[in-house]
């Protein structure tokens, strides 16, 4: 059955193709699908965009009327003009992930109307400076924890450090306390975790099987009863999370209105607390996984460049305060140029197209409720844009040109722009910058780069000790 839907999909019209559609991909429907859903997407498109030899082109698609024609967008201007038209709205395919993830119902990343705005506009100020500069002091109080119960042993051991898990480990206790002013009790972390990496695996890699998405046929795959259990887990433990909240601030002086539970909790305008649940689930995982996926890259490419780590640490050094060092002019180009080359959205973002669309650069026309991908891994790798795009070199942004600046989308652009995108840059400074001025990282096993949901470094192992 699987193989005749393929066969299906596979087929094209014996019509002429417009002029003035982008040039269309030539690899069959199923070997396309096979890469591009592997956990090597991305790499697959940036071979593909090379071969194509134009930055703008349409997917394999299929004859059949219901299925919406699929753009993939490598040039910065084309994605910009995509994701900034206020007709735009995300792709409804791309919501069953993370809706399956928050136990089967929309939550704020998914949402659009009045579902999303409330949220927005009711939480705008949670990570506003003034909240931001608050979330230092806890931060460093959940490093130094981290630092002492398991980077110094490791140091001692000399054991490698898995570097991915342990900024989840970091980062998910981040947004509990600053976010959620909550405090992990014994397991439930590990438990979240553990829990989170199942919806990863079953609901993120299903999708390569297409039956896997249809109401019915779904039944037939376990893992998404796995799936399943552990997303009303999730669930379960963002309930308690909301209730412990509820009981504090019903105490004198129990609320913290900066917090971002507050805003959730007495916005009135939620139907139910099954929505509350559901964005908190959201905000949680979009809180910590990308972060650390970040975090993970930017020490494994820092031990995997001796002379950057070292340029770094001096840099860092050199400042006589915190303030200074946090701001410190090498480390957020070194940030900057991790999220270049390692976007945690790095299979991009989906928008449905509300209206016709030229082209800035070819004057190719996207038509109205085509899907377009704009792809980050492969515009911020462009060597038309970026000299040597596959070597890491933070100098690069000490004079970068705009065009440079333009192709860098880190946090997506346009109304759906990431909400966190203050506390994600407060944590990478703040754990880079205290990491990087006391300790030398080396790099053990390399790892590899994969797509699973967000990029991450799968494998990557890292040694620890005191700098010199």
């Amino acid at each position: 059955f699987t193989s005749i839907i393929y066969l299906l999909l596979s087929k094209r019209k014996g019509a002429p193709r417009d002029p003035k559609l982008p040039p269309q991909v030539k690899t069959p429907i199923r070997e396309h699908m096979k890469q591009f859903l592997s956990r090597r997407g991305p790499q697959y498109l940036l071979k593909l965009t090379r071969d194509m030899g134009c930055a703008d082109y349409e997917a394999p698609t299929a004859t059949l009327p219901f299925l919406p024609r699929i753009f993939i967008l490598t040039d910065h201007r084309s994605a910009r003009k995509a994701l900034e038209d206020v007709e735009s709205t995300k792709a409804d395919f791309t919501n069953i992930f993370l809706e399956r993830t928050t136990h089967n119902g929309p939550n704020v990343i998914t949402s659009e109307g009045h579902r999303w705005k409330h949220v927005r506009k009711s939480t705008s100020t949670a990570f506003n400076p003034a909240n931001l500069k608050k979330m230092i002091g806890p931060i460093d109080a959940i490093l130094e924890t981290w630092v002492e119960s398991v980077l110094e042993p490791c140091m001692k051991t000399q054991t490698p450090i898995n570097i991915l898990n342990e900024m989840n480990t970091i980062t998910a206790q981040v947004i509990a306390d600053v976010a959620f002013d909550y405090q992990f009790e014994s397991g439930e972390r590990e438990a979240f975790l553990h829990d989170l990496s199942i919806c990863w695996k079953e609901f993120g890699e299903a999708p390569t099987n297409p039956l896997s998405s249809l109401p019915v046929t779904e039944l037939l795959f376990p893992g998404l009863w796995r799936g399943r259990g552990a997303a009303k887990r999730m669930y379960g433990f963002c309930g308690k999370i909301l209730q412990a909240y509820r009981e504090k601030s019903n105490a004198p002086e129990g609320r913290k209105e900066h917090k971002l539970i507050d805003m959730i909790l007495y916005d009135m305008e939620y139907a139910d607390d099954a929505e509350r649940c559901r964005d908190l689930m959201a905000y949680m995982i979009g809180g910590f996984d990308t972060t650390a996926c970040t975090l993970s890259f930017a020490l494994r490419a820092l031990a995997m460049n001796q002379s950057e780590q070292t340029k770094l640490r001096h840099q860092l050094r050199s400042h006589q305060s915190p303030g200074d060092a946090r701001n410190c002019k090498q480390l957020k180009m070194t940030i900057k140029e991790t999220l270049r080359m390692y976007p945690a959205t790095a299979m991009g973002s989906f928008r449905k197209l509300g209206k016709d669309i030229v082209l800035p650069w070819s004057k190719k026309i996207l038509p109205k409720g085509s899907w377009v991908l704009t792809q980050y891994y492969c515009m911020q790798r462009d060597p038309g844009v970026f000299e040597d795009p596959n070597t890491f070199m933070p100098d690069r942004w000490e004079n970068a040109t705009a065009e440079q600046t333009k192709s860098i989308m880190l946090f997506s652009v346009g109304r759906r722009g990431c909400q966190g995108q203050g506390l994600a840059n407060l944590e990478m400074n703040e754990l880079l910058y205290k990491l990087i001025s006391k300790y030398r990282f080396d790099v053990v096993e390399e790892g590899e780069p994969q797509s699973i949901v967000f990029f991450k470094p799968v494998g990557t192992l890292l040694s620890v000790s005191l700098a010199d």
